[in-house]
């Protein structure tokens, strides 16, 4: 049934009062350069595969930019489809699986973790697309998929820390759901990151105990520190804050350094607690 007038009109006021504005966006990204040499040097001499696509890619960017912002040495980031022999030590990245299919990338990150390294990794992880979780999703079974994968190379490699990445989240456009309600078509991006926002609590909650680099979190919190958030079917989801994309789902310079941030800290942690 087609909206009345009345409808569109309530339905705009909620979209206003319901959206992530720029009210929070105050501040830049401040950052302790002498922290960020200190995490990487206690990274860098160990061996790290990351699993990733595109975003991934947007926090390697990231971090080589910090890098040389920085003037922090030793850490070799090495791209897997360049090269058969590895160093001693590195952060091994590179593509696995196919995007919007994320039991591909569970099977690529397993049959990568198998047979190219074994048991010689010190840390390793992967992280799904945004596209991977959409408004089809089933986010129990994509869990299921995700958890029997890591648990299963946990069991076979126990010397191997597992870092969990929580799922990338897009901006909101409370507008584009509007137009697909009058549209009646279905699947709004609203329900596509409440989808997002289920699969990592799922996450957070059953790897309580495990390391969690929350790109999730990154994403959606503001320089103030409060978090871009709406409520969907009850519950309170997250979106990523529109500053740091640079198409609304890929993150850019700001996005990437802030990711990237967060991204050699929680690396960093795992390390020590591995010395423990």
């Amino acid at each position: 049934m087609k909206p009345t007038t009345s409808t569109i009109i309530i339905l705009l006021g909620v979209i206003g009062l319901t959206s992530c504005t720029d009210s929070h966006n105050s501040g830049e990204f401040a950052m302790d350069d002498q922290a960020f040499r200190n995490n990487v040097q206690t990274i860098q001499g160990l061996r790290i595969y990351f699993g990733h696509q595109s975003v991934g890619r947007n926090i390697l960017d990231g971090l080589r930019q910090l890098l040389i912002q920085t003037d922090a040495k030793g850490l070799n980031i090495v791209h897997l489809e360049d090269t058969t022999q590895l160093p001693g030590s590195f952060l091994a990245e590179g593509s696995v699986g196919r995007n919007s299919y994320p039991d591909t990338k569970c099977d690529g990150f397993a049959h990568t973790v198998r047979t190219r390294f074994g048991d010689s990794l010190n840390i390793a992880m992967m992280k799904f697309c945004y596209v991977d979780i959409t408004a089809a999703t089933d986010v129990k079974a994509t869990f299921d998929k995700y958890r029997s994968t890591i648990d299963g190379l946990k069991q076979s490699f126990p010397r191997t820390s597992f870092v969990h990445v929580t799922a990338p989240l897009l901006i909101r456009r409370p507008w584009k759901q509007f137009v697909k309600m009058l549209l009646g078509r279905a699947g709004s991006p609203d329900l596509e990151n409440a989808k997002r926002s289920d699969f990592n609590s799922l996450l957070v909650k059953q790897y309580a105990d495990d390391p969690v680099f929350d790109l999730a979190k990154v994403e959606s919190t503001y320089p103030d520190g409060t978090r871009c958030s709406f409520e969907f079917d009850g519950k309170t989801s997250y979106a990523m804050v529109s500053r740091y994309s640079s198409d609304g789902g890929h993150l850019n310079e700001e996005g990437q350094r802030r990711a990237a941030w967060e991204l050699v800290r929680v690396l960093a942690e795992t390390a020590k607690g591995r010395k423990r």
